[in-house]
C-alpha cells in the first residue's frame, strides 16, 4: 500500500491527503454533535424530572420545595423546559400577590364577594388547581383591606371634588376680580384723557388769547395770523380791512 502511495504523483498525494483529512475532520464532528446532542438529552430528561417534581409539590402545597426545583432548571437554559418553568414561577408568585389579589377584587361585584366568604365562588384565575386553591385563600383574607380600600377612594374622590370645587370658585373670583381692575383702569384711564382734554383746551384758549391784540381806540382786534376784526352784535367775528388795526 504505502509502495502504491509511493508511486502516486506528488499532486495526487496531495489530494489523497487533502480528502483523508476532511473525511477524519467530518467524522470527529460527527462524534461530537452526537456526544452534545446525548448530553442535551441528558439535560432535558434532568430537568423535565425537576419539573416534573416542581408540579408534585405544588400540589402538595410544598410551594417553596417548588421554587427550589424551578431554579435548578433555570440554570440549565434550555429553552422549552426553562418557559414551562418560568411559566410556573409566575404562577406561583401571582397566588402569592397581595397586589394582584386586591386588584382581582377590586373587579369583582359584590355577589361575587359575598360568593367568596361562603366559599361558593368557583372562578379560576390560575391554571394551576392546587394555586388557584391558595390564590381564593389570599382573595377571602384580603375582603377587608377590599372595603378600606374603596372607603379611601371615596373620601379621596370627595377631597378631590371638593378641590375642583374650590379652584373653579377661585378661578371665578379672580376672573371677576381681574374684569373689576379693568374697569377701574378704564375709568381711570378716561378721567385722565378728560383732564389732559381740559388742559390742552385751556393751553390753546390762553395761547390764543394772548395772540390776540385789541386795539382800543377803534374796537378792533388783530388775530395772531395778523387778521383785523370786531365782535358783532351777534358775538360773532366780523373781518375788515388789516389797515383799521393799525
Amino acid at each position: 500500500m504505502k509502495d502504491i502511495f509511493i508511486r502516486f504523483p506528488i499532486w495526487a498525494r496531495w489530494v489523497l491527503g487533502i480528502l483523508l483529512s476532511l473525511v477524519i475532520v467530518a467524522t470527529l464532528d460527527h462524534r461530537t454533535q452526537i456526544r452534545q446532542e446525548q448530553q442535551r438529552k441528558m439535560i432535558a430528561a434532568y430537568t423535565y424530572n425537576h419539573l416534573i417534581h416542581a408540579y408534585k409539590f405544588i400540589d402538595n402545597n410544598q410551594i417553596d420545595s417548588a421554587i427550589s426545583r424551578i431554579n435548578i432548571i433555570d440554570r440549565q437554559y434550555l429553552d422549552t423546559t426553562t418557559r414551562k418553568a418560568d411559566s410556573l414561577l409566575n404562577m406561583i408568585q401571582y397566588s402569592q400577590s397581595q397586589d394582584f389579589a386586591l386588584n382581582q377584587l377590586l373587579t369583582m361585584t359584590d355577589a361575587e364577594i359575598n360568593q367568596l366568604k361562603k366559599g361558593s365562588y368557583s372562578k379560576q384565575f390560575l391554571p394551576n388547581s392546587q394555586l388557584n386553591k391558595n390564590f381564593t385563600i389570599l382573595l377571602t383574607a384580603n375582603i377587608a383591606k377590599r372595603r378600606e380600600y374603596i372607603r379611601k377612594a371615596k373620601a379621596e374622590e370627595k377631597v378631590l371634588i371638593a378641590e375642583k370645587k374650590r379652584n373653579k370658585l377661585l378661578a371665578l373670583k379672580d376672573k371677576e376680580r381681574k374684569a373689576r381692575l379693568l374697569a377701574l383702569n378704564k375709568k381711570k384711564r378716561k378721567a385722565e384723557l378728560l383732564v389732559l382734554s381740559k388742559k390742552k383746551r385751556r393751553s390753546n384758549a390762553n395761547s390764543y388769547s394772548s395772540s390776540e391784540h385789541i386795539s382800543s381806540s377803534s374796537g378792533y382786534i388783530r388775530g395772531p395770523r395778523g387778521g383785523c376784526y370786531y365782535i358783532n352784535s351777534n358775538g360773532n367775528k366780523t373781518y375788515v380791512d388789516r389797515s383799521l388795526c393799525n
